[in-house]
Order: C-alpha cells, then sequence, then structure tokens
C-alpha cells in the first residue's frame, strides 16, 4: 500500500508500495496526522502519480481508492483532459474508487473516472459520518465477487449497452446494465469473469 497527499503538490507516504504491518501501520498514522489542509487540488497529477507506483504484471488486483473533497484547481483542471491523461496513464489496468465528501466534488468527473476504470463511486454528506460511510466502502470492495466481466447475448443484437465498460462485481452489491436490442424470442445470455484468477462463465 501507499498514501498520497495531493494539493497543489503531491507527496507520497513512501517512495514505493510497501508491505501492510505494524510498522508500517503506525507510520502510515503519523503520515496522516501530519497533513495540513492547504494550496489547491491536483487531480490529475495526484492520480497518474498513483498508477505510476503499480509495476509488475501479475494477476493482484490493483486499487486505488481516491478521496476528495474539492475540484481539479491546480494542474491539469479541464475535466476532460484529466479524463484522457488517466486513460493513458493507465495501461496496468488499475481499478480506480472515487469517494467524494462534501458538496463541492465534481461528480461528473469521479463518475467517469470510477466508470472507465472498472469501479464505483460513492458520496459521503457533511452530515453524515464519514467513518462509518468509509468503513463500509471498503468492506465491500475488499471482497469482489467476479472481475473482468463480458457480457455476451448470443441470439440477439445488443447496443447502447450501459455501462459500456463493465466494472468488477463486489459481495453485496448488484450490477444493472441497461441498453437496446434487436430480435425477438428466447435468448441466451452469457456472463464470463475472473474468480481468484479462475475463469468463470455463467450461462443463463
Amino acid at each position: 500500500f501507499n498514501i498520497i497527499n495531493f494539493n497543489t503538490d503531491i507527496n507520497t507516504y513512501k517512495d514505493t508500495l510497501v508491505k501492510f504491518d505494524n510498522d508500517t501501520k503506525q507510520s502510515a498514522i503519523t503520515f496522516i496526522d501530519d497533513l495540513k489542509a492547504i494550496g489547491g487540488t491536483n487531480i490529475n497529477d495526484s492520480l497518474i502519480s498513483a498508477i505510476s507506483l503499480f509495476g509488475g504484471t501479475d494477476e493482484k488486483p490493483k486499487i486505488i481508492i481516491f478521496l476528495t473533497d474539492g475540484l481539479p484547481t491546480a494542474g491539469e483542471t479541464e475535466i476532460k483532459n484529466i479524463l484522457n491523461n488517466i486513460k493513458n496513464a493507465n495501461s496496468k489496468k488499475v481499478r480506480i474508487f472515487s469517494f467524494g465528501v462534501g458538496f463541492d466534488v465534481n461528480t461528473h468527473l469521479l463518475d467517469k473516472l470510477a466508470d472507465s476504470n472498472k469501479a464505483v463511486s460513492e458520496y459521503i454528506k457533511t452530515e453524515e459520518d464519514m467513518e462509518i460511510k468509509i468503513s463500509s466502502f471498503y468492506s465491500k470492495i475488499s471482497n469482489p465477487v467476479l472481475s473482468d466481466l463480458k457480457l455476451d447475448f448470443v441470439k440477439i443484437e445488443a447496443k447502447d449497452i450501459y455501462p459500456k465498460n463493465l466494472p468488477d462485481l463486489f459481495y453485496g452489491s448488484q450490477l444493472l446494465i441497461i441498453g437496446k436490442y434487436k430480435n425477438t424470442g428466447h435468448s441466451m445470455i452469457k456472463i464470463t469473469g475472473k474468480s481468484g484468477g479462475n475463469e468463470v462463465k455463467i450461462i443463463h
């Protein structure tokens, strides 16, 4: 794991990903306790820095939990450019889960970030209990049921499917898919994905 603090500049807890144990846990808490809310909000560079931490070609899930309470005000601020920059940087297919706090977040940006990187977004209002909401959010994303989902309609022609990039399916959650189709009658629907590194196929 690692932690990235971002305002106008980017500041990381460690230079690389580190193993989670009692020592790194305590030093990470100290790092967080020393954080100060200053400067702007450099969303573009913080996410690119986070993506760059992941290396190798292993099959382990690669996850970023992106927490923010503001709008992009430093570095690249154009939403279209930020999304395009992240797309180009994310060759390792890191899942980016967005967590917006308060009323000043750009929900369009956070939803697009999550949607285009096979993840989900969550929001918390200022009067809500942040600890409960974040704990619930983490419990959900830490229990993936199926990843790399693909949906195939055997006898019907489907189009305008949303979401276009299917996110992973997590324990206790559901995936709603909408779209249009041609042809009528009964059709087999095939879902394929991965669970624990193994291929899974569901036919209905």
